[in-house]
């Protein structure tokens, strides 16, 4: 069963803590599983490594309270995230930073953050990238939508011009993979 890393459970307690009246926040960790309060109460260690269906459940049971529209505000989630691991991952804002090298370093950044998966990036051309995800057990339709915000804001973070990311696969489809395009004015 796929993991993820604490700092991907600890980003989504900060959004949800940060979207939340006090009132609703304990009423959202209070509906939470017993297993999965008892993670977000260690709180969770950045670098450990976690279930994923922690996250999904973590995210389902915000959307659910918060009467949101999940795909966005999952999307909405990874792009927090994203902005949680700026400095750890990118080097803050000290590194200059082209998409282009971003894509190049998705590789790693992937196995950074979740333990299965082979991930490939590919170029295919100025303002073109594809990224593709091969051999996780569970990559849910809730963790599609929040990695596709997550490389979102990566990309403008990366300075891109106009970045744009579709999800354009999924094993939930039916592939054997998963598939992210992105494109940016180059």
């Amino acid at each position: 069963m796929l993991r993820v890393r604490g700092t991907l459970l600890r980003s989504t307690v900060n959004y949800v803590g940060g979207h939340l009246s006090s009132e609703a926040l304990q009423q959202w960790m209070d509906g939470l599983a017993p297993e999965d309060r008892g993670i977000i109460d260690g709180p969770p260690k950045v670098q450990e490594w976690y279930p994923a269906g922690t996250l999904d459940r973590l995210m389902e049971s915000y959307v659910r309270l918060a009467r949101a529209d999940p795909n966005v505000e999952y999307a909405a989630m990874g792009r927090a995230s994203c902005d949680d691991a700026r400095a750890t991952l990118f080097g803050g804002d000290s590194l200059p930073m082209t998409p282009e090298y971003l894509v190049r370093r998705a590789v790693s950044l992937w196995g950074h953050l979740y333990d299965q998966g082979e991930c490939e990036v590919h170029l295919e051309g100025p303002g073109q990238a594809v990224f593709r995800v091969r051999g996780v057990e569970h990559l849910s339709p809730t963790l599609c939508h929040r990695i596709s915000g997550w490389m979102q804001r990566a990309l403008e973070i990366a300075e891109a011009r106009e970045p744009k990311v579709t999800h354009a696969s999924c094993s939930f489809g039916g592939r054997h993979f998963e598939e992210w395009r992105a494109v940016w004015k180059a």
